[in-house]
């Protein structure tokens, strides 16, 4: 063994089977990180740079996102069931086979959105 820290940047770790509940991470960088099989229940980030984090398999039921930027993210076979968006941007967003049922944007019901555009659109072929 060497009696010198190893440099920033060569410390790995490798963690199983272990519980680190209340843990604190400050200053640290989790880049090309692995957290799998896991439960992070009232996980909270705090000024942190996620750019190109990737869910897969996640329950997000409950969560909260505040002051976030998700521009140019992708959300695939996603459920938002009776999610809320408050001050919320969807400028340039495109919603592709989406169920919206029951969705409304300022009290207004998207399906009847959708219907008066497609009653509109067949008056104007007329």
């Amino acid at each position: 063994m060497t009696d010198q820290e190893p440099e920033a940047g060569q410390d790995r770790l490798d963690i199983s089977n272990t519980h680190l509940c209340g843990s604190r991470f400050s200053c640290v960088n989790l880049s090309d990180s692995d957290i799998t099989d896991s439960i992070a229940e009232r996980l909270s980030f705090d000024d942190v740079d996620l750019s190109d984090l990737q869910l897969l398999n996640v329950n997000a039921s409950g969560a909260r996102v505040k002051d976030a930027s998700f521009a140019r993210a992708t959300f695939s076979d996603v459920s938002l069931e009776g999610a809320t968006f408050d001050r919320v941007s969807l400028r340039d967003v495109a919603i592709t086979s989406a169920d919206c049922t029951g969705m409304t944007i300022d009290g207004v019901s998207v399906g009847d959105l959708f219907s008066a555009w497609n009653s509109q659109q067949g008056d104007a072929s007329r």
